[in-house]
């Protein structure tokens, strides 16, 4: 997830500075009556390892629960800033042993990346320029600051709290810049951290339309299929069909008032040349045996496409036997209805 610490940090501090501000006066009249009793029973206590041990405790324990919303508050608001960020994701992946930590090629390859160089670069700045605004307003603070000895510790106090909540406010304004850059940093990290890999690519395309060499082996297939219901179609107009004449079939036609050559409207091989010979038998177009013109047709020639001009001879001679035969089967068919007729 794309997070930034800086954001967490700047949102949390001024929140805990606010809170400072608006709850001074109580949290020094706390830590003052907190002092007043430590002063009054220093005299009476005995310094022994139990209750010296005993005393820490108790003072541990108050310290804290004065401080106690202050730190609420900040851990809140801190929580909440990861929650906008990243959503309410719960996980335990980041504690998750990985032995790639411990990888000293690995290590050394982080030392040098892109994320550390910038985490460098910004906490040099980060220190230069909270150093900067903590010096300008210290040197501003410093007379009133010098003032306060002169008070009573109880009016003292919350205006010492007031100024340290106005220097916190300051510094967080400073951080919000560095947040900022953090941000779009972290951000701009994240997303080109997530683009995936020439390899990674490839093999997203393998699993989402398949191997490269099936689809092309598809695709081969896809065209035969297509070539081969052009080629059945093509037979009943054909004039005739030139063949190996076992191997090859092609479908040959030609109209002298709309084409300038005779054109290929069709071819196969094997399987497929016995399925074309079978169909002009059908439909009655003559079949040329012609093995060299047969294998020069198909080689050379693609469907739809006009033969060459050194085939013009060839595909010529088989026009004429094909036209006589059908010249032929004609005049058989006249007799026969003749025959029929008488």
């Amino acid at each position: 997830m794309a997070k930034s610490q800086e954001v967490s940090h700047v949102f949390a501090l001024a929140a805990g500075a606010l809170l400072l501000w608006s709850v001074s006066q109580d949290l020094a009249t706390r830590f003052f009556s907190l002092c007043q009793k430590l002063f009054a029973d220093a005299a009476s206590v005995d310094f022994d390892i139990i209750t010296a041990k005993a005393w820490g405790i108790w003072i541990v324990s108050e310290v804290s629960w004065i401080l106690s919303p202050l730190l609420v508050v900040m851990m809140v608001i801190g929580v909440l800033c990861s929650i906008v960020q990243t959503g309410p994701v719960f996980s335990f992946h980041p504690i998750k042993p990985d032995i790639k930590r411990i990888n000293p090629i690995t290590g050394f390859k982080r030392l040098f990346s892109i994320k550390i160089l910038f985490e460098l670069v910004k906490n040099l700045i980060k220190l230069a320029l909270l150093g900067s605004v903590l010096y300008w307003a210290l040197a501003g603070l410093m007379p009133d600051l010098f003032g306060l000895t002169a008070k009573s510790a109880a009016t003292a106090l919350p205006v010492f709290i007031g100024y340290a909540a106005g220097i916190i406010f300051k510094l967080t304004a400073a951080l919000l810049l560095i947040a900022l850059i953090d941000m779009l940093f972290t951000r701009w990290e994240f997303m080109r951290n997530m683009r995936m890999t020439k390899k990674e690519v490839k093999d997203e395309i393998k699993r989402r339309e398949g191997d490269p060499h099936i689809r092309a082996k598809r695709k081969e297939l896809e065209r035969e299929l297509r070539k081969r219901s052009g080629s059945a179609a093509s037979v009943p107009e054909a004039d005739l069909i030139i063949t190996n004449p076992e191997h090859y079939a092609v479908v040959v036609k030609y109209d002298a008032k709309k084409m300038a050559a005779p054109t290929v409207t069709g071819k196969g091989g094997d399987a497929m040349a016995k399925h074309l010979r079978d169909l002009a038998r059908q439909h009655q177009v003559p079949i040329i045996q012609d093995p060299p013109l047969a294998r020069y047709l198909f080689k050379k020639t693609e469907i739809g496409s006009m033969i060459p001009e050194d085939a013009f001879v060839g595909v010529a001679r088989a026009l004429r036997r094909a036209y006589q035969i059908k010249r032929e089967r004609q005049g058989r068919d006249q007799f026969s209805m003749k025959g029929a007729a008488t």
